[in-house]
């Protein structure tokens, strides 16, 4: 049940009707936005600051060590061993840029000895400090917004110095003069998936579209997806399930502080979807807004205005989804519950999710290959038919006119998969080659 899972979960986009975080009127400089667009999925500091009418103040002292302490969490990813005996040098408790420098500096200096003087020469020789006429206002008290771009472009000249930033599952195809890059797209992620590879950037940016499964920044009416999720007028689930799945739905609402008929009219595989994902993201907090295809299109809409091509679109993903048979929605539901209600009793499978991540910053799509589903009727309806008409308009890209460059993110598990679009592609005669080779 659990590769369904993984499969549904992280295949399918989920839908949402909010708008990218960074908006016209939130309270940043023009120059940050393309810098904090990135440095937002980090997790380097709480996503209420850039909200605040207080990002462009100068830093506080607790915002100053609360941003400290977060790079210095982020930097346990790197997996390094701290010198023995290693001491941070103290300093006069001031909050200006230089001390910024130095203390983030030593955050890094702990694992590595090199050859760098000191905080400033570190950001200096590396180019992630640029200052007017080399006036670079050491002596000066940063505002939070300068403070947070500094931090951010430190982990990210880190984690690719020391070759940890996220790889993805990609490829790239090239026919003729037109290049597709494929990438592997997990859903719903966390800030350990970030950053992602510079060279992987640098492909998206040299892109001239990005493609998705579906621009979900862009779905402004939901109403006709009721059809689907939502059971007929006049009917409830208990119609449509056995009592004993019935009875363990009941348990399950209480357990979130709802009532059976808060629930009774939702379908059961819409219900299948809720349980789960609230039980992985109790356990793993994978969450939707750090999904990577949500990053890209926030980047293109945001700050890139790159135009962006659905490859199937919303109402035809819920079409896909909703046209599997009853019994089989019915058995997904009540593995969901059995997951929900037990979760320690599943805890293997719960945090396969991890594994799942962990593969994708490794860019190890070899791994993946455990997940493929043996179920006939899950997997044809949720792969199969979707990696045929996705692989025809890629195709479609390949053999345009002219020199063209798409950026395709769609979810891993159709490219990782035996028979998937990697596959499918090497089928047509186009030469699909890994990413980093």
């Amino acid at each position: 049940m659990f590769k369904k899972f993984l499969a549904l979960g992280f295949s399918i986009v989920a839908l949402s009707t909010a708008a990218p975080v960074f908006a016209q009127d939130l309270p940043y400089s023009e120059w940050a936005l393309e810098e904090l667009q990135q440095i937002n999925y980090y997790g380097i500091y709480p996503l209420e600051w850039i909200t605040s009418n207080e990002f462009k103040a100068t830093i506080t002292k607790n915002k100053f060590e609360t941003l400290i302490n977060n790079v210095d969490n982020k930097l346990l990813q790197l997996g390094f061993e701290q010198i023995e005996g290693f001491e941070f040098e103290l300093n006069d408790g001031s909050i200006t840029k230089e001390n910024l420098l130095h203390s983030l500096y030593q955050l890094i200096e702990q694992y590595h000895v090199d050859d760098y003087k000191d905080g400033v020469d570190y950001f200096v020789e590396n180019g992630l400090i640029l200052g007017s006429n080399g006036d670079l206002k050491l002596d000066e008290v940063p505002t939070t917004q300068e403070a947070v771009i500094l931090a951010g472009r430190f982990v990210e000249h880190v984690f690719n110095e020391y070759d940890k930033a996220a790889k993805g599952f990609a490829w790239e195809v090239q026919h003729e003069d037109n290049t597709v890059y494929l990438l592997g797209s997990i859903h719903a992620g966390i800030d350990a998936m970030y950053p992602l590879n510079a060279q992987l950037m640098e492909a998206y940016n040299s892109s001239d579209f990005l493609a998705v499964e579906a621009n979900i920044f862009e779905v402004d009416d939901m109403e006709w997806a009721t059809e689907y999720t939502n059971l007929p007028d006049g009917t409830t689930i208990d119609e449509y399930v056995s009592a004993e799945t019935y009875d363990k739905l009941i348990d399950a609402a209480a357990l979130l502080g709802l009532s059976i008929e808060d629930i009774e009219t939702f379908s059961p595989l819409n219900l299948a979807t809720v349980f789960e994902y609230f039980t992985i993201y109790s356990y793993t907090q994978a969450d939707d807004m750090y999904g990577i295809d949500v990053h890209f299109l926030e980047r293109a809409i945001s700050v890139d205005n790159k135009p962006i091509i659905e490859l199937e679109g919303a109402q035809r993903q819920i079409e896909c989804l909703y046209s599997m048979s009853a019994e089989l929605m019915e058995t997904y539901l009540a593995e969901a519950l059995e997951l929900f209600l037990n979760p320690q009793d599943n805890m293997d499978n719960v945090m396969s999710v991890m594994d799942y991540m962990n593969h994708f910053i490794a860019g190890d799509s070899q791994a993946m290959k455990v997940y493929d589903i043996d179920d006939g009727e899950f997997k044809d309806v949720l792969l199969t038919k979707r990696d045929e008409d996705m692989t025809i308009k890629i195709s479609d890209f390949l053999e345009q006119d002219g020199e063209n460059t798409y950026f395709v993110v769609v979810g891993a598990f159709h490219y990782c998969l035996d028979g998937g679009i990697v596959d499918r592609l090497e089928d047509m005669g186009y030469e699909v080659t890994p990413f980093y080779e």
